[in-house]
This record gives C-alpha cells, sequence and structure tokens, in this order.
C-alpha cells in the first residue's frame, strides 16, 4: 500500500485496517514512507524487534501499546463475566458436544 498508494476508499481502510490507518494519521504518510527501509530489514531479520521499535516515534508506541492493554482489560473482563456453571458445562461434555453447545 505504501509503494503504490490507496485503490480503495478511506472507510475501507478504517474498517480493515484500523491501527494502520490510526499509525498513518498519527505520523504522517512521509514518516511511514521513510519507515519501510528499517520495516523491511525488520521482516528480513536483519534488524531486532527493540532496535526497529526504538526507532519508531515512541509517543505512538506508547500510545498503540495502551490501547492494546485496554483491549486486553476489556476482553479479560467480559470473559471474566462468564458464569462458572457455563464453564463447568463445558468442561464435562466432549468437544463435538460443545461445538454443537455453542451454536445453540
Amino acid at each position: 500500500m505504501l509503494k503504490d498508494g490507496l485503490s480503495q476508499n478511506a472507510v475501507y481502510d478504517m474498517r480493515n485496517s484500523p491501527l494502520s490507518t490510526f499509525m498513518v494519521k498519527y505520523i504522517g504518510f512521509d514518516e511511514v514512507k521513510k519507515q519501510r527501509q528499517r520495516i523491511n530489514d525488520f521482516f528480513q531479520n536483519n534488524i531486532y524487534a527493540e532496535e526497529f521499535i526504538d526507532g519508531c516515534n515512541q509517543n505512538l508506541v506508547k500510545t498503540v501499546i495502551n490501547g492494546i492493554l485496554e483491549l486486553f482489560e476489556s476482553r479479560k473482563q467480559a470473559i471474566g463475566g462468564i458464569k462458572k456453571k457455563e464453564i463447568y458445562q463445558v468442561q464435562s461434555k466432549p468437544l463435538i458436544d460443545i461445538i454443537r453447545w455453542k451454536k445453540t
């Protein structure tokens, strides 16, 4: 996408790649283009993850980390809301019954 530009509209991008869209809006398209070589180096194992992250906009890194932590916390709370009775019901059934049970 960064090399060839967009072929879809912005609504498609926000729906299908919201993190990438946020990052481009946060640091700007020019900065993302500047990072392309480092991205290639990272995915070709020429630099370590720590080195890659150290070269990124640290405010962006912190913002993304905090967003992921918030998401995990909300999922943890949602999962924690399952009643113990429901967990016991699932644990005491064969896998095929669990699959059928979840569909109903």
